[in-house]
Order: C-alpha cells, then structure tokens, then sequence
C-alpha cells in the first residue's frame, strides 16, 4: 500500500546524472524540512504504485531535463499531473534543470504530431511559476529555493508570503563567514511583519543551535524587568545547568564564561535604543563562533551601533499575497467583499497588520463594508498608530515639522524640489529627510518622497491633535472653505500651509481671502483627478497674495495674471518664492509680476495656452526648471540662465534656437534670435555668437517636441540625459560622442531625418532611442548595447541588423509599418528579456516562421493597415490560418495579442488557448465567427472586433470580459447572453442587423440586476450599473421617444433624493453630417452644473470617449451613446470625513468633440439628450429611476420603482433606446 505524501517529484528516471545527484538532493532537502515526499518518476515496473502516490500527493515539482519532453511515460504521467490542477487543485511546481525553460520551449515546438493533450500539458506546466537555475547560483540555494516555494504552496504556516524571505535571510546569512558571530537586521515600519519574520527565523532555525531565546518586545521587557531579570530569564537556565548558580544573574562574567562555548541563537525583537541591546549581548563577545543574533527595529540607526551590519528591509505582501490575506480574515468571497478588497489592497498597501485588522472589522460588521475604509483611515490599528507616534515623539523639532510638512503638502513630490523649498527655513532636509527615511517613516522611491497612506493618516491626526499645528497646515476641505469665503475668521495669520483640492469642493473666493494670511508659505490648489483641472469662482476676482509664499502650485488659475498687489520687490529682498506652478490656467496671458522673483527655482506654466510672451529669467541665477509645454502663443526661446537643468518647450510655436554673445564684462548673454543654422563653430571667437547650447552645461532635460518649424540644433549640451526632438522638422544630428549621460534620445516623427548622427554606439547610458516614425531613414547600424526600448515604427529600414543579438536587456522592439522589412533576423529569438514585440506586414510577405520567444508577452502582427476601409470585405488572405497552428504555441506566454488586417478567414482552435491573454484585438479580418473555445479564457477582459464584416454570431464569452468592440461589424446577427457577468462596455457602431437589441438587453440586464441587491451591498450595486453602450440609432422614429430634443437637461435633487443618489445613466444621440469626426476621433463631453440653494456653484467638465481616431470613417446613421456616471465623483466633503451631495440643482450639457477635446461643430452635433437619475431606496425593491426628460417636479412626485421603468424602455427594430422615463 502507497503511503501518502506531501510532494510527489515526476522526472525523468532514465537520466541518471538527474535521479542520482539533483533528486536525491531535492529529497533530502524536503526531508529536513519535514516534508514527505515520494520520488516518482514514470517507470513501467512500479505496477502504478507511482500514480496512485501522485494522487495521493498534496504538491508535485516536474522536473525538466534534457529528455523530459521527448519520454512517452514522462508525458503521460504529465497529463494526469495536469488534470488533477486543474479538477483537484493539485500545486504545480516546474523546475528546468540542468537545462533552460527556454530550451524546454523549443523542443516542444520541434515535437512535430504527437497527440495534442502532451503538448497542452507541457505549455501549461511549462508556463507556471517555476525555477531555472542561474549562471551563479549554487546547487544547494537552487534547491533551498524551490522547497521555501512548495511549503508556501503546501501552507503549512498560517503566515502568508513567509516562506520566499525565510529564502532572502537564509541567502544573506549564508554569505558572511561561518568564523565568528553572525547578525542580521530585520528592517521596516510598523505592522510590516518584522515579528512574524523573526518568530519564523526561531521556529525555522532554533533546532541546528545548543540553545536558543527569542525575546518579544525587547524595549519594553528590558525597561519593565531590567537588565539581570532578563537574563535570568533567558540565560538562567544554562547557568543552573552548567555551574549550578540560582538566582539573578548579577556576574555577567560567569555567564560569558559559559556562553562563549555554546553556538545560540538570539533574537531581540522590536529595539528602540541600541546601548540596551548591546549591554543585553555583551557586544557579541560573549557568544561562540557559529552564534546568529538577530534584531528587529523600525530605526535603521539601530543596527549599526549594535555593529549589525547585514540588514534586510521586510517588504510588504504582493498582491495576490494581500488579497489571499485580507479574504482570510475577512472570510467571505461575495462581490461587494471583493470590490472592497480591492479598495483595502490599495490603502493598505502591503502592509500585513494592516490588511487583518481591516478583514477583521469587515467580518464583524458586513452591512458596513462601503464605509470601512474610511473607518481605517480614521482609526488605524493602535499598534501601528502608537509605534508611529512613539517614533513621531522621538525627533527633534525640525524632523517634526518637516514629517508633518510632507504628510500634509510634499507626498509624491520630487525629493530635490521638497529640499531645495526646506533649505530656506533653516532646515537641514538632506541630513533630516534621511532621518525619517532611516525611522521608516518616509521612503525615496524614483526621485520623489514617498509615504505610507497609513503613515500620512496618523500624521496629519497628530496635526489636529495639536492645537497650534491644527491652525498651521490646513488640508481638510471644509476647514480651508471657511477661511477662504469669509475675511473674517480667526486665526488667518497662524496658516502657514494649504492644499486645496477644487475637486471635491465648491468654493466663491473672497477677493481678499488671502490679506491675513500673513505666514501662508505653501499654496497648493490641484486636483487628486488626474487630467481634471476644476477652477475656484472669484465672482469679484482677487485682490492679493501673501508676501510670504515660497510654494505657489495653483493648477488652472482662473485669472487673466497674477494679483496687482503681490509685489514681488518684497520676495526679492526676502529670497521668498522658490516655486510657481499655474499648470494649465486657461485664461493666464501674462506673468510679468515675476519679473523681480530672481530666487524662483522652478516656473511650471504647462499648458497655458493664452500666455502669450514669457519673462527674461537670464539673471535668475537660482532657476533650474522651466516648463513652458502647449504654450502654443510662446514664439521666441526663452532667455533662460546659464545654470538651467530642465527646460521643456514642448508644442510651443519656437522656430529657431538663439545664438549668444557673452559679455567679457559681467558673464551676461546678448540674444540673437535669428537662430544658429549658419553657425560655424570652428572660425568662432570670443567675440562672435555661439549657439546658447554651448554655455547650457548643467542642462540635463531638453523637450522641443513638435515645435513644428525647427529645423536646426548644431550643438548638444554634454550633460544632458534626456532629449525630446519629435515631430520637428530638423533633418539631421550633431555628434553624440561626448554624451555620456544620454539615456533618452526621442526623435519619434522627425520625417526630414536621413540618418542618425555620429557616436550612437558610444551611448552607453541610452535605453530608449524612439524613431518612428522618421521615414527617410534607411540604416540604423551603430545600436547602443544597453537599450531596453526600441522604437522603429514606420522607418525605411530593409533589414535589422544582426546586431539585435547583443541588446540583452531590450523589453520593447517596435517594428509596425516598416513597408521594406522583408524578413527578421534570427538572432531576434535571443533576446531573453523581449516583453512586447510589435510587426505589421503591408504585402504579407515578411516571415515570421523564425520567431520564438517563450517568454514574449504582448505580440502585436498588424497587416495594411491603410487599407481601404470603406470597401466590401472580400480579401485575399495575407496571414494564412494553417500558419497560426504553429505560431500561437510559441508565444504560450502572450498577455495581449493583435492579429488585425491579417484578412484571416478563420479563427483556429488554438488561438482560444492562450490561458494567460487579457487583451485580444481581431479586427479588420474575413472570418465569420468566433470558436466556442474562447469561452474559458479566464483572464481576457478586452475583445476588440472591429470592422470584422463577415462576422454573423458570437458565442457565449469569457465571464471575465469588461469591453467589447464590434465596431463595423454589418454582418453580426446574435450574441449569446448565457452568462450573467456580462461586458460593461460595449461599442456597436455601424451594426445594423442586431445590435439596437444588444443593447437593449445589456441595459435590461443591467437594471435587472440591480433588483436583488439591496442598500447594504451598495458598492455592487454602482458596479453593476458601470456601463457604456455605442449603438446606431433611427432618425426616422423620432416620435417614438422619450428623448429630450436638443443637448440640455436639468434635474432639481431633494434633499432625499441626494442621500440615496448612485450615479446618473445619460442617453446622447449624436447626428452625423460628414466625416469632420474621423480624423480626431469623437467623443462626448458632459458638461454639468451644479447649484445650491445659498449661491455657491461648481462646474465639472468630463469627456466619454466613443471612438479613436479613423476608427469610423463612414457614419450611416445617427448614433446613441448610453454611459453611466458615478454620483461618487461630485460627491463633496461635509461634516467630518462624510462625503455628500451639496447641490439643490443640476444643469447638464452635452457636446460633440473630437480627440482633442474641442467642439465639433454643425455636422457632427449631439440632437438629442436625457439623464436618469439612479437611487438606492431603503425598500425591497432597491432600485429607482427618474428622467429629467419631462418637466416635472421632483420634489412633489414618487420615483417610479424599476418594474415601471422596464415597460417604459420600449424599442424599435430599427431604432434606437426609449429613455428611462417616470410612470
């Protein structure tokens, strides 16, 4: 009888050199981890006694090896591991040994016809989490490393993410000397697992030393029990046993003397003052060679006094680690628990303690799960709030303050900018920004100052808990409204810093709010939307601005320039403002009262297209970022200062770049606009002109993008690393030779460049070179070997050069519409790190049959993509299908793949098993249905199908589907609706057979869904009315409606009717003329006010997107766009945390526009319009609907409940939606 077994391990039993050295060391290694495992291997002569211990097994590790892939009992052993994966949830693990996953790969493309089932079990192990061993890795960490991986699959610990840095402590510990006293630091912030990781280490290790103490809590133990209490308890017992001493331990010398002969393991957990812990160790003197001591601190100045000098920082739980954590705790899988999980992993950030105190509250307390996290942020876990505040207490006074500052006003900003504004109050940020960092309270991650959400919550409580703070640092909505609408407030004069975000309030500024604000230091008004730049009301406009400010950050500034009365003499003389940022202030024409700033650092006026001239900063000697991108209106190159190290002049209308004279008197410059193309660098002087690029030696970012008429750049600046050229008009390069620091060379769209400039194989700090786009250029021969993105769309290039082989670190290779690439090169499958490969084949002649690349992830092959859309869809094929039966297995690993204008006749099966693939875009092809197969893709949530004009049916899809395009599919008649998860957006366009009554039923499904759910699932609910719908409408019916004719409607909201508000469902129907939409894309813009009964107004501007740009060429009909709008959105902040709808009454209008958001005019115009508001009611039927399509007093009527609602969405065949109107 077959016993059973923790892990079963298939190999290959006729390979020796395999069974009798690497197994055999596999199986050992288990054993000592008090594993079980059965060594199994296909052998003809074990009478089944191999697959019955299969079965019976909890995990199994496949080991690959050179003959694996080719043995008959191998492989059908391997489909009954890959069965019971899949029916059983048996753990996989792959291990490619002593060969590479990638040769593994190939030879199962070389297997030729073997039965179908070993080829799927193989590229289905194949492609699970494994391991490969590494060119410098040893034998034994290869095996340490996949057993930590089995036991965290076999779960033998409740501790989730524990085993993989048990592997990191056991790596690092292994690298110091076995000679003496080894140590290591576990390192991080509070709740991050450091306790959990240290008890591990003690349960994991204790047995391999004589004698073992693990002392939790150790600052607290140490100050309530003392020094010789604690040792005694930890150490007494050896004392009694060797020398037969009872009591406290008041000789330390004896206890040295018996310590020193014994190999311990010690570990202190949670040290906060270092001479503790060395007086409790005795310096390390007192342990025996072969000792570990390991420490556990959240200060990373701990260690090294204690003379601990390996420290390992404890990461936060991945994702998958989070989700699998938080569902522990919160024990339960329904979907509303799922979308807060969601919301929970992104607060919580990793953080373990965290993540099970929150589970823990939602298990208490479902019918609360839409306010939980609001009720982390304001009561985080007292453990890690009171280790925070303990940290807090423990900085002096300027640590404070600058801790406080960036959980207030510099989360997220560039680190240099944050010190640069600290320098000029005394600070010291350099040395008091690396404190916070070493306390865990503040981390540096990509140049900016990064903080815990839960670290930033706790420190802007302790600001409220403060009385004179609370006053200083004003962030809270409701807070700044009072001071900023009223002249009369208290306290004005103790502000010192406020970040506003318009986004969530409205707010009419008194014109002189500001006049008391004499300390105001940092204004800050942008906002938390990304790409939503709402504007303050100053209905008397603005009077003034402090003196005092350092830090004015003021996205869209409504005004036409800055107030008369901020005299910038004063900041002048006081070396006041460093930073102005007036990003995207529309109405902005002029800045001149910065004339006199000379102590200004950075300009951002991004975006400010009216500005119309920009100062002379020559003699701002302090200045060091300009960036003046999409001031279109800006048509000189700014006189800018010799020390200047970014300057982006993105999109403005600079055609040349300026020569200089340098006076020998004072360094000062003499402008020459008239530009540096007749420059002759080697017959200059002293005393002739040289192009401003000469003097620009701290210059590091340059961005002249599509300034459409430069023509010329003679001169390169040697420091810079990042250079931004698209779309100008400049027809060749200086020399890069001496560009040692150039990491960025962007030339995307420069269609006059020929060739590239001299010293490209020089670059040896480049990783992105993006040329697409230059379609006069022939060659690219000289490529630098460090690039990780390569950028060739759209050249004139005939071949790659063999070359490609040495780009090992190359991600991203980029090769559509190169129109004379006839082939790739072989060499293309040695790229080992290749992520994203994008083709296109204009004749569908390139070939692809050398292609392989096991670990390639998103695969674009595009064909003609100029085609003719317009045509009817008969073509001849250029990718044929039988081709795609060998090519889709060697791409196994694919998350998203293009195959469009392949003129592809059928769909093969394999296409449908690619398990990984999220994204699959299929458009512009012959075939006329879809295999039923795709149906198991678990993972595709994006289907695109456009201008597939055979296509008839599609089958049941994916649950996991979100978008489905079938734009332009004419021929398409059914959509099968078996599942209930159906798509949340759909585009329809140009689909006449079926698709009115597609939408029609998403819409029914989509309102029928929500009868089941009641008010305390409120979080499900707005997921299940998340929807977009694009479908062809009837001009002829329009009597039939209930639509509003016209693009305006208005809706008044009770006071009751605000408290259950979810979101809004809008009906456009946009009439087409022409084709003016093509070229720019369409989408339509929503422009909503919103009113209150005491005056106060907000406007909010939102674009849904319908269409890309030449997507719908030819429009034959009318369109509707059905859209849902989240009320969460215009929610603004009330009492406290709460968040609610503040107005009386909203006005909506809706307009045309193209990609670029500007209005399209007669022919392309939105005729028809309603909006239906969404409420939750408290009742069994939880769902109301009321239009604004009839006038009619909301205040006065009962919304009408959703059976009502369903007789009103009336349809026609050839038609269009019937508004959700009241009964």
């Amino acid at each position: 009888m077959v016993e059973s077994s923790d892990v079963y391990i298939s190999f290959d039993r006729w390979e020796d050199t395999v069974r009798y050295s690497f197994i055999s060391h596999l199986a050992a290694a288990f054993h000592r981890k008090g594993i079980s495992s059965f060594v199994g291997g296909s052998d003809p002569e074990s009478n089944g006694f191999a697959r019955v211990a299969m079965e019976k097994s909890r995990a199994c590790v496949v080991v690959f090896s050179g003959k694996y892939s080719s043995s008959k009992p191998c492989l059908e052993e391997l489909v009954n591991v890959s069965e019971r994966r899949r029916n059983n949830g048996l753990a996989v693990v792959p291990v490619f040994f002593p060969v590479t996953k990638l040769f593994v790969k190939k030879q199962i493309w070389n297997l030729g016809h073997v039965r179908s089932e070993w080829q799927s079990a193989l590229l289905e192990t194949a492609e699970l989490p494994g391991h490969q061993l590494y060119d410098k890795q040893s034998d034994s960490e290869f095996v340490q490393e996949i057993v930590a991986h089995v036991r965290e699959k076999l779960k033998i610990t409740k501790n989730i993410g524990i085993y993989s840095k048990l592997l990191m402590i056991e790596n690092l510990l292994c690298k110091q000397p076995w000679g003496g006293v080894r140590s290591i630091g576990l390192w991080g912030m509070p709740g991050i697992g450091k306790t959990t990781l240290a008890k591990a280490i003690f349960e994991e290790m204790s047995g391999d030393y004589e004698a073992a103490c693990f002392v939790k809590d150790f600052n607290k133990e140490f100050h309530d029990n003392g020094l010789y209490r604690l040792l005694e308890q930890h150490f007494g017992k050896i004392l009694r046993e060797e020398l037969g001493v009872n009591g406290l331990v008041k000789r330390p010398i004896l206890l040295r003397n018996v310590l020193r002969h014994k190999r311990l393991l010690v570990i202190l957990d949670d040290v906060r003052k270092p001479l503790d812990a060395e007086l409790f160790l005795g310096g390390f003197d007192w342990f025996s060679p072969g000792s570990l001591i390991v420490i556990t601190s959240r200060d990373k100045q701990v260690f090294s006094l204690c003379r601990v000098h390996q420290i390992y920082e404890v990461p936060g739980l991945n994702e998958e680690e989070a989700l699998q954590l938080f569902s522990r705790c919160a024990s339960g899988n329904d979907e509303s628990l799922q979308k807060l999980s969601m919301m929970v992993l992104d607060y919580a950030d990793g953080n373990p303690l965290a993540l099970k105190f929150f589970g823990r509250k939602t298990r208490k307390n479902p019918k609360e799960t839409e306010n939980a996290v609001v009720t982390l942020e304001q009561s985080p876990p007292d453990e890690i709030h009171d280790a925070v505040k303990s940290t807090y207490d423990s900085l002096c006074s300027n640590e404070k303050n600058i801790f406080l500052d960036i959980a207030c006003l510099f989360r997220g900003e560039n680190v240099d900018c944050v010190m640069h504004l600290l320098q000029e109050f005394g600070f010291f940020p350099r040395v008091e920004i690396s404190v916070l960092v070493e306390k865990c309270l503040v981390s540096i991650s990509k140049g900016r100052v990064v903080m815990h959400n839960l670290i930033q919550n706790i420190g802007r409580k302790i600001i409220n808990g403060d009385k004179r703070r609370s006053k200083s640092r004003l962030w809270e909505p409701l807070r700044i409204k009072c001071f900023l609408e009223d002249e009369q407030v208290l306290y004005s004069e103790e502000i010192e810093a406020i970040f506003l975000d318009p986004s969530v309030l409205s707010i009419d500024l008194n014109p002189m709010a500001f006049e008391k604000m004499y300390n105001l230091k940092y204004l800050k008004i942008c906002s938390s939307k990304p790409g939503n730049y709402p504007a303050l009301n100053f209905p008397k406009g603005l009077e003034c601005l402090p003196d005092e400010l350092r830090l004015l950050h003021w996205e869209n500034f409504p005004l036409l320039s800055l107030p008369q009365g901020f005299d910038t003499r004063n900041l002048v003389e006081l070396g006041m403002l460093k930073r102005i940022k007036l990003c995207h202030s529309q109405q902005l024409v002029d800045i001149q009262e910065l004339q006199n700033a000379r102590n200004i650092e950075v300009i951002e006026l991004q975006g400010c297209r009216r500005l119309q001239r920009f100062l002379d900063t020559g003699h701002f000697h302090h200045l060091r970022v300009i960036n003046l991108s999409g001031c279109r209106k800006i048509k000189i190159f700014p006189e800018v200062p010799p020390k200047i190290e970014e300057l982006y002049l993105k999109q403005t209308g600079i055609k040349s770049i300026p020569t200089v004279t340098l006076s020998s008197q004072d360094n000062s410059f003499t402008y020459d606009h008239g530009g540096d193309k007749l420059l002759n660098l080697e017959d200059s002087s002293d005393s002739k002109s040289l192009s401003i690029m000469v003097y620009l030696e701290y210059l590091k970012v340059l961005d002249l993008s599509h300034c459409l008429e430069l023509e010329y750049i003679q001169v390169i600046p040697k420091a810079l690393r990042k250079l931004y050229l698209g779309g100008t008009a400049i027809q060749e390069l200086p020399s890069l030779v001496d560009l040692s620091e150039l990491s960025v060379l962007d030339l995307e769209n420069c269609k006059q460049l020929q060739k590239l400039p001299m010293g490209m194989s020089n670059l040896n700090s480049l990783v992105v070179l993006n040329l697409s786009g230059c379609s006069e250029l022939e060659d690219i021969q000289g490529i630098p070997r460090n690039l990780e993105e390569l950028y060739l769309a759209g050249t004139a290039i005939q071949e790659v050069p063999s070359s490609i082989k040495y780009l090992s670190e190359l991600v991203i290779l980029d090769l559509q519409n190169c129109k004379r690439l006839q082939h790739l090169p072989v060499e293309i499958s040695n790229l080992k790190s290749l992520v994203t490969l994008k083709l296109s084949d204009s004749s569908g002649r390139m070939s692809t049959s050398e292609i392989g690349m096991g670990d390639l992830k998103h695969l674009l092959l595009a064909f003609n993509e100029n085609a003719d859309q317009r045509r009817d869809y008969f073509p001849q094929p250029r990718l044929l299908s039988s081709s795609l039966h060998g090519l889709v297995p060697r791409f196994y690993a694919l998350v998203s793949l293009s195959l469009c204008n392949a003129s592809l006749m059928h769909i093969p099966e394999e296409i449908c098993s690619l398990p990984s693939v999220t994204v699959m875009d299929l458009g512009r092809n012959g075939f006329k249905k879809i295999p039923e197969s795709i149906k198991p893709l678990s993972k595709l949530h994006s289907l695109r199908l456009r201008h597939c004009r055979n296509l008839i049916s599609l089958p049941e899809l994916p649950q996991s589907l979100k978008l489905l395009n079938v734009h332009g599919c004419v021929s398409l008649q059914s959509v099968s609706w078996a599942s209930e998860n159906f798509p949340s957006h759909y585009t329809l366009n140009n689909c006449f057979n079926r698709s009115p009554e597609v939408a029609r039923k998403r819409v029914v499904k989509g309102l029928a869904k929500v009868t089941s759910i009641g008010k305390e699932h409120e979080q499900e609910l707005v997921k299940a009315l998340a929807f977009s719908i694009c479908a062809p409408a009837d001009g002829n019916q329009r009597s039939s409606y209930n639509l509003r004719t016209g693009s305006f409607a208005m809706l008044e909201l009770t006071s009751a009717l605000r408290k259950t508000l979810l979101g809004f469902a809008i009906f456009v129907v946009v009439t087409f003329l022409d084709d003016s939409h093509n070229n720019a894309g369409l989408g339509v813009r929503c422009i909503s006010k919103w009113k209150a009964k005491k005056g106060a107004s907000r406007k909010v501007e939102k674009v849904f997107r319908c269409w890309a740009p030449r997507e719908a060429p030819e429009v034959q009909r009318d369109h509707m766009f059905v859209f849902y709008e989240d009320a969460e959105m215009h929610k603004s902040g009330g009492e406290g945390n709460e968040s609610r709808i503040l107005a009386d009454h909203v006005e909506f209008e809706f307009q045309a526009v193209n990609g670029r958001n500007k209005v399209l005019g007669g022919n392309c115009m939105v005729t028809e319009c309603d909006v239906c508001v969404i409420t939750a009611a408290t009742g069994a039927a939880s769902l109301s609907v009321i239009s604004a399509s009839k006038d009619m007093s909301l205040r006065d009527k009962p919304s009408p409940k959703l059976s009502s609602v369903f007789r009103k969405l009336r349809f026609r065949s050839t038609g269009r939606f019937v508004s959700c109107a009241s009964a």
